[in-house]
C-alpha cells in the first residue's frame, strides 16, 4: 500500500505540473485545495532551484531550452521552465517537456512572476527610451530599439529589482542571478531567475571554447536532437513542399537532356538557404556583424555544386522579394526554388506556423547555407539529421572581426569541421 500510494501521487504531481522525472512527495510539496494541485514548495536541504523563461522568438526559446539542461546537468540545479517557452516549444516539437513549468509548479510562483515581469517590461521600456535618446544626441538613429531586447534591455548591473513585497507571494526566496555563469557552482541552495535580461552564450567562454565546444558535453548532441523533433504536422509540409521542388527539378532537367539517365527523388542533394533580413539588417549593423551581399550566395552554392552532383537551392527568408529580386533573377542553373512560408498568404498570418514550417523545411535538407541569428543557427544544427554541412559568412574575409582567426575559417568551408555549437563560440 505504501508504494501504491507514492506512485499514486507521484503521477498525479506529474500530470499537472509536466514535471519529467517523479520524486517523493515531502511536507515541502504543499496541496492547494482551491486548485486541487499540489505545488513544489521550497526546502533548503533540495538543490538549489533555477528558473528561466525568454522572451525571444524560436531560436532564442530553443537555446533556452539548451541552457537549463547545461546547468542541471553540470551544476546539479533543479530546472525550472517559462510557460511561455514551453507553450512555443510545444506546439513545433514532440519532445520538450524534460523540465516542469515554474509557473504551474512552484508554489506562489504564479502569480510572483507575473508582478516582476511587468517591472521587467517597465525597466526594459526606461532603458530602450534612454537609448533612442543617446542615439539622436550622437545623430545616429536606430529604428524599431525595442526588437532589439538582447542588446538594449537591461545590463547585468542594472536589473529590475525583486520588490520586496513581492517576495511574500512565493514560498521560494528568489533571487535574480546574471552574474557568470561559472558563479552557479557556488549556489549549493535558494532559488534564482537567471539571466530576465537576456543571456548570451559568451558566458560560457571559460569553460566552452573554440578548443572545447558545446560538443565536448556528454549527452548533449543526442539530448538536442531528440528533444526537437518535429511535430507530424511540420514534418508532412516540409517534405510535401521538398517533394514537389524535386519532382520539378528532375523534369526540368529532362527537357533539357532526354537521354540522360533518369533522376529520383533520392538522388539530390538539398541544400537551405536562410537569409535573416528585415529588421535584423540594423541589428547586425549595430553589433558589428557585416550584413551578407549576393555574393556570399553565389560563393557558397558554387561550393555545394563542385562538390556534389544534383544539387537543389531551397531559399527560406523573412524578405522573400530580396531573393526573388536578388538570386532568382540571376541564377540561370535552374537549382534554385523560392520556398518559404511567407510564400503561402494563409501560413504567414500566423508567426508561430510560419517560423515552425520554415525551421522544419531546412532543417530537413541536407546541408545549409546561413546567415546571422539563432533561427539560422537551429536550421543548421538540424539539417541532415544534424550532420549536414554548413557554411557561414564567417568562412569568407570580408564577414570576418577582428577576433576571427579561428583555423576553421581559413579551410575550405565543406571540408572544415564545424562544431554542431558553433554560436558565441569565440575565435569565430
Amino acid at each position: 500500500m505504501k508504494y501504491f500510494l507514492y506512485f499514486y501521487i507521484c503521477s498525479i504531481y506529474t500530470s499537472l505540473s509536466s514535471q519529467s522525472v517523479c520524486r517523493p512527495v515531502s511536507i515541502q510539496d504543499v496541496f492547494n485545495p482551491a486548485q486541487q494541485t499540489f505545488c513544489r514548495g521550497y526546502n533548503p536541504a533540495d538543490p538549489p532551484t533555477a528558473f528561466k523563461d525568454s522572451s525571444g522568438n524560436l531560436g532564442n526559446k530553443m537555446f533556452t531550452y539548451i541552457l537549463l539542461y547545461l546547468i542541471r546537468e553540470i551544476f546539479g540545479m533543479e530546472m525550472y521552465i517559462g510557460s511561455s517557452v514551453r507553450k512555443h516549444l510545444s506546439l513545433i516539437f514532440k519532445n520538450v517537456g524534460e523540465f516542469a513549468v515554474g509557473e504551474e509548479t512552484l508554489c506562489g510562483f504564479k502569480d510572483f512572476y507575473k508582478e516582476y515581469s511587468i517591472d521587467l517590461q517597465k525597466r526594459r521600456k526606461e532603458v530602450s527610451q534612454q537609448t533612442n535618446e543617446k542615439l539622436k544626441a550622437e545623430n545616429r538613429f536606430l529604428e524599431k530599439v525595442d526588437n532589439f531586447s538582447d542588446r538594449y534591455s537591461i545590463s547585468d548591473e542594472d536589473e529590475a529589482p525583486i520588490r520586496a513585497d513581492l517576495n511574500a507571494m512565493a514560498e521560494h526566496p528568489w533571487q535574480i542571478f546574471s552574474g557568470p555563469v561559472e558563479d552557479l557552482k557556488y549556489k549549493k541552495e535558494g532559488a534564482y531567475i537567471l539571466y530576465p535580461a537576456g543571456f548570451s552564450f559568451y558566458q560560457w567562454n571559460e569553460r566552452f571554447n573554440h578548443d572545447n565546444p558545446m560538443d565536448n558535453q556528454p549527452g548533449l548532441i543526442n539530448f538536442t536532437i531528440n528533444s526537437f523533433i518535429f511535430k507530424d504536422l511540420f514534418v508532412n509540409s516540409a517534405q510535401e513542399i521538398l517533394s514537389e521542388i524535386g519532382q520539378n527539378y528532375i523534369a526540368e532537367k529532362k527537357k533539357k537532356r532526354k537521354k540522360r539517365k533518369s533522376l529520383k527523388l533520392i538522388d539530390l542533394v538539398y541544400v537551405g538557404i536562410h537569409n535573416r533580413r528585415t529588421d535584423h539588417i540594423q541589428y547586425q549593423k549595430e553589433v558589428g556583424f557585416v550584413p551578407v551581399e549576393v555574393s556570399y550566395f553565389l560563393e557558397s552554392m558554387d561550393y555545394f555544386r563542385e562538390k556534389y552532383k544534383n544539387v537543389v537551392f531551397v531559399f527560406v527568408s523573412d524578405d522573400m522579394d530580396w531573393g526573388r529580386r536578388k538570386l532568382k533573377n540571376r541564377i540561370k542553373t535552374g537549382d534554385f526554388y523560392l520556398a518559404g512560408s511567407l510564400q503561402d498568404e494563409h501560413i504567414r498570418r500566423s508567426p508561430v506556423l510560419s517560423a515552425g514550417l520554415d525551421l522544419a523545411l531546412l532543417s530537413m535538407c541536407n546541408h545549409t547555407i546561413l546567415t546571422y541569428g539563432t533561427f539560422g543557427f537551429w536550421a543548421g544544427f538540424l539539417s541532415g539529421h544534424g550532420k549536414g554541412k554548413r557554411i557561414i559568412p564567417q568562412y569568407f574575409r570580408r564577414y570576418r572581426h577582428q577576433h576571427s582567426d579561428s583555423p576553421l575559417l581559413y579551410q575550405v568551408p565543406l571540408e572544415a569541421d564545424l562544431p554542431r555549437f558553433y554560436f558565441g563560440l569565440d575565435r569565430l
